[in-house]
């Protein structure tokens, strides 16, 4: 699984917060230094994923690109156990 940058940088501006803002909160010398992690121009380091969540209040998971487990265990499965899609909502 990959982190979804789009998501993250969608939530950092649904939030009204800048980039400087971000790399301030997760301890960033520069903006830029965010930017190029946010952009995918290089990797957000592992301590920063539960930073990001906590900042956004969302689960880890959401922040990866494949964050339906039970839709892709449903799949996975030959589409044949839909309860388990529903019973991950609950």
């Amino acid at each position: 699984m990959e982190l979804n940058l789009e998501k993250i940088k969608q939530l950092r501006i649904n939030n009204n917060l800048s980039m400087e803002d971000m790399a301030i909160y997760l301890g960033y010398r520069t903006a830029t230094g965010y930017y190029y992690a946010e952009s995918g121009r290089c990797k957000f380091k592992p301590n920063h994923i539960p930073l990001i969540a906590i900042k956004f209040n969302i689960g880890m998971n959401e922040l990866y690109s494949d964050n339906n487990f039970a839709e892709t265990a449903n799949t996975e499965l030959g589409g044949k156990h839909e309860s388990i899609r529903s019973s991950h909502h609950s």
